[in-house]
């Protein structure tokens, strides 16, 4: 009997129908990604870098309200990325302080990189200063491993399940972060833990342990990144649909134990700064940022959903490095490939709930522009592996099989455009292609 090239191509030997495939092309590229960007050319670093010297030094967290306690740009994020990187460096570090020095450029310049130069003052602070950078690299790595591993368990069938592998492994964005000192590594491994619990649990053989899992994660998440407080919600349909089940019981504890850590998160935070999110705080420290508006405003009409999807596939530095023209068309293309095949293909209960994940991130990326001025992709990572189920069923749904690995080589190419438009802008400007 004759083998056609689909069903090789397919065939469960075959390394792209597998997770380790695409979690060594993953860290590659984004260890590629890691060494390519400059010291304090990911978004915000120098201001995370702070946060984390502070807790070091100082033993203590930052009070945005107290002058003596401040720390400028991240000092009112939750504690726990901090915290761990905070010991790393007291281990690394005799004075448990990265010394810099920063030259900005007199005028910004959106075509070149921020700083003229960065310079690190002590013998031991640029070793340290990657040392930092390897870890939020592996807690992005295991997230991305948390996330290959959850759609191994959402699809039987190897084509969507190739399809939200290249997704996730390919992403530029995402490998873009994933070697910087940002919170996002952290907040990534804590929801990809989470949504491969979700994975597990919903098969009829789960055990205790998924269960387990998505309580630690949901026990993390609000003391990890604002973004991650949907979590909670996002989940709670499935625990209502569990009510009567033998799993019922498990869902209201794994919530329950979500529902007390966010309720600690704002007992703690009220005490601090007088409000339980520190709303006002936010307000006050971070004012040039500030920009209320309304929901029919032109902002809302215009550049905010353009911003976004671009800067979910591809805006690294400050904003600043991103993919020809061509390359966000390419995804755009892909994107909408995958709402038709979801609209034309078969839709089942899974489907509603990956739906209600992601519509609740954007819904909440709405709710925080109405008074800040932030249209970043990357407050969507906490629901990249919903995102990417629906990708990946979509595509299965609306291409042709044979279509296949034209769509991975695509993903895989413009994978590596970005890191070359990357090395480019950082390295070799005359060789950037520009946005």
């Amino acid at each position: 009997m004759k083998t056609s090239g689909l069903s090789l191509f397919l065939a469960p030997r075959q390394p792209w129908t597998h997770r380790r495939w695409w979690m060594a092309q993953y860290c590659a590229l984004s260890l590629l990604f890691l060494f390519v960007t400059p010291p304090f050319e990911a978004p915000d670093e120098p201001h995370h870098l702070d946060y984390v010297n502070f807790v070091a030094t100082q033993r203590q967290l930052p009070n945005q309200l107290s002058k003596e306690k401040r720390v400028e740009g991240e000092g009112h994020q939750p504690p726990l990325y901090y915290l761990t990187l905070a010991g790393l460096l007291r281990l690394i570090e005799m004075d448990a302080k990265i010394e810099y020095e920063l030259v900005r450029r007199s005028q910004p310049d959106p075509r070149a990189p921020k700083y003229l130069s960065a310079r690190f003052l002590g013998e031991t602070d640029r070793r340290s200063f990657f040392s930092l950078r390897l870890l939020s690299w592996l807690l992005s790595a295991f997230a991305v491993w948390l996330m290959l591993s959850a759609a191994a368990r959402w699809f039987a069938d190897p084509e969507p399940r190739a399809y939200a592998f290249a997704f996730v492994a390919t992403l530029p964005q995402l490998q873009g972060l994933s070697g910087a000192i940002n919170n996002d590594s952290m907040a990534l491994l804590i929801s990809g833990a989470a949504f491969y619990a979700v994975a597990v649990a919903y098969q009829q053989s789960a055990g205790r342990w998924p269960f387990a899992l998505l309580a630690f994660a949901l026990l993390l998440a609000p003391w990890t990144k604002k973004t991650l407080l949907i979590l909670l919600p996002a989940l709670i349909p499935l625990g209502w649909s569990a009510m009567g089940t033998g799993k019922g019981r498990k869902w209201v504890v794994a919530l329950a134990v979500g529902a007390v850590s966010i309720v600690g998160l704002m007992l703690a935070t009220h005490a601090r700064y007088g409000d339980p999110l520190g709303t006002q705080m936010e307000r006050e420290t971070l004012a040039h940022l500030v920009d209320e508006k309304s929901l029919f405003s032109p902002y809302f009409a215009g550049s905010f959903w353009k911003v976004l999807f671009m800067s979910f596939v591809c805006r690294l530095g400050w904003m600043s490095v991103g993919l020809p023209w061509l390359g966000y068309l390419a995804y755009l293309f892909l994107a909408l490939a995958s709402a038709l095949g979801i609209i034309l293909g078969s839709r089942d209960g899974r489907f509603w709930f990956a739906l209600w994940c992601i519509a609740l991130a954007a819904c909440s990326v709405v709710y925080y522009n109405l008074t800040f001025e932030q249209a970043q992709g990357r407050f969507l990572f906490p629901v990249l592996a919903p995102i990417s189920w629906v990708v990946g069923q979509g595509m299965a749904n609306l291409f042709h099989p044979k279509r296949l690995p034209f769509v991975l080589a695509l993903l895989i190419g413009l994978n590596l455009l970005a890191i070359f438009q990357a090395w480019a802008f950082f390295h070799a400007p005359r060789f950037y292609f520009g946005v």
